[in-house]
């Protein structure tokens, strides 16, 4: 597909004064000249995207990006500015259901915080926010048009790549972080049960070895 023009000449010095003189001119020069086409404005691309909403919902969409953007950038360092951060996710979540970059964003405040005491139940958490995001994307329409090749001369073809992809990054990242909570949570209950059972294990060993001699007193021995 010829998207510029080409122009094809031949360069000499003929009308020139002693142009036709074969010691001062001996040869001629053949000039290809590709004129590219018009470059493409970005912005122009973008404009023509948003051109088909309305005023109003391009207002509305721009009030929802700056509240996503509000959330993120909210402190979560002690219990009173978690508690905050939740309750405005909530809000959020319900003001736009199933919108997966604003749950994206809830499961990375999620993993954002620190200094948690309860973890099992903070990975808990994180499991329930990826478990939204995943619920939140069409698994089977991504699948699809990865599985179909696209026209990169297609402007809206090309927009809807990038936002195809960023969904499948969100799905990858979120099945990702399920899977990390879900080992913590048997490591940490592992831990918790060992704790639990180590003092029984210790009484009987201590008595047993009492019996068989191999100490005075279970009374002076170093606890386990």
């Amino acid at each position: 597909m010829l998207l510029g023009a080409i122009s094809y000449g031949k360069l000499s010095f003929a009308g020139q004064e002693g142009g036709k003189s074969p010691q001062k001119n001996p040869v001629s020069y053949q000039i290809t000249y590709v004129v590219p086409p018009n470059k493409v404005d970005e912005d122009k691309g973008k404009s023509s995207s948003t051109s088909s909403k309305t005023v109003s919902e391009r207002l509305e969409e721009e009030v929802r990006d700056a509240k996503m953007r509000v959330i993120s950038s909210l402190k979560q360092d002690t219990d009173e500015e978690r508690s905050e951060w939740k309750k405005l996710s909530a809000s959020l979540k319900s003001e736009y259901p199933n919108y997966t970059p604003l749950l994206a964003k809830i499961l990375e405040g999620l993993l954002s915080q620190s200094n948690v005491e309860d973890k099992i139940r903070h990975h808990e958490e994180v499991i329930d926010g990826a478990n939204e995001v995943i619920d939140s994307i069409d698994k089977d329409e991504v699948a699809k048009f990865f599985s179909l090749k696209s026209d990169p001369e297609d402007e809206e073809a090309e927009n809807m790549k990038k936002k195809m992809a960023t969904t499948r990054d969100q799905l990858a990242e979120a099945l990702y972080q399920k899977g990390l909570a879900l080992m913590e949570i048997e490591s940490l209950k592992g831990e918790k049960e060992l704790k639990r059972k180590r003092p029984k294990i210790c009484s009987r060993i201590i008595s047993k070895s009492y019996k068989n001699g191999l100490i005075r007193s279970p009374l002076n021995t170093a606890p386990c």
